[in-house]
C-alpha cells in the first residue's frame, strides 16, 4: 500500500518562536507572498511538505540567526539556502557560498577566516576572508560537518564573538564581522557528536533554526510537475512507472 502524503510529512523546521515575533512575522511574509515567484522557481512542487518548507523558509529568512539545513545529498539544500537569503532584509548583499567538503583544511581556513602576509609559504599578500567579504550578506557553508576539530573550534569562536582573526595575524583586535551565516549538512548531527566528529558546543551553536529539505519519496506527489517542467516526453511517460515502484517499496 502506498505511503499517504500526510504519513510521510514532517514539520521541516523547528523556529524558536521567541526570535520571529508574530508582527514580524506578518510583515515578513507580506513582503515573502509579494515574491513568492522567487520560491515557486526555485524549488518545484506543490505538495503539503513543499508548501511547508516554503513557509519555513520565508519565516527564518526574517532573522538574524544562523540556519541550519539538513537532508539528504541531492535534496536542494543550497536552493534552499540562496532562497533564504533572497527574501531577507540582506538580499541586496553578496552571496557567498562554500563548499567545505572540497578544500584542505589550511586552505578552507584561508578561504573562511582570510590571512595576513607571510602567515605560510604563498601567502604573499594579506588576503580577506569569506566570512568579512560575506558582510552586510549572507555566507552559506555547504558540507560543514566535513570540517576538522580544529576548523569547527575557529568556526565556533566566529559565531560566538562575531569576530574573526585571519591566519597568521598578531594583532589583538579582531575584525568584527557583519554577515549571516547558513550551514547544510547530509550528516546525522547528533550521532557525530555523540561519536567524538563534530563538536557539542557548535552543534548548539549552529542549530538555532533548523529546516530540513525533504527527499524526493517524501514528497511523490511533486514528480509529475518536476518530470513536465524539467525533462521531455520520454521521462514524462516514464512518470507512471516510477509512481508504481514507490508504491511498491512502501
Amino acid at each position: 500500500m502506498a505511503l499517504t502524503e500526510k504519513a510521510l510529512f514532517q514539520a521541516p523546521d523547528r523556529i524558536n518562536a521567541q526570535l520571529l515575533p508574530i508582527k514580524a512575522l506578518r510583515s515578513g511574509f507580506d513582503k515573502g507572498d509579494g515574491r513568492r515567484h522567487v520560491l515557486d522557481k526555485k524549488l518545484l512542487g506543490q505538495s503539503e511538505i513543499m508548501r511547508a518548507l516554503k513557509h519555513s523558509i520565508r519565516s527564518v529568512a526574517l532573522s538574524e540567526e544562523t540556519v541550519l539545513i539538513t537532508g539528504e545529498s541531492g535534496t536542494g539544500k543550497e536552493l534552499i539556502a540562496r532562497a533564504v537569503h533572497e527574501l531577507s532584509p540582506r538580499c541586496e548583499g553578496p552571496y557567498l557560498p562554500v563548499n567545505c567538503g572540497a578544500l584542505a583544511e589550511s586552505l578552507l581556513e584561508s578561504e573562511l577566516f582570510g590571512h595576513v602576509k607571510g602567515a605560510f609559504t604563498g601567502a604573499s599578500n594579506n588576503k580577506k576572508g569569506f566570512f568579512e567579504a560575506a558582510s552586510s550578506g549572507t555566507i552559506f557553508l555547504d558540507e560543514f560537518a566535513e570540517m576538522s576539530l580544529n576548523t569547527q573550534q575557529r568556526l565556533l569562536r566566529v559565531l560566538q564573538e562575531r569576530t574573526v582573526r585571519p591566519i597568521g595575524s598578531t594583532d589583538p583586535k579582531e575584525i568584527k564581522i557583519d554577515t549571516r551565516v547558513v550551514v547544510a549538512t547530509n550528516h546525522d548531527l547528533n550521532r557525530d557528536v555523540c561519536e567524538g566528529r563534530f563538536r557539542k558546543d557548535l552543534y548548539y551553536r549552529v542549530n538555532v533554526l533548523e529546516i530540513r529539505a525533504p527527499a524526493l519519496r517524501e514528497r511523490s506527489d511533486d514528480i509529475p510537475l518536476l518530470a513536465r517542467t524539467s525533462f521531455g516526453a520520454t521521462t514524462r511517460r516514464m512518470v507512471p512507472w516510477y509512481l508504481m515502484k514507490l508504491e511498491q517499496r512502501h
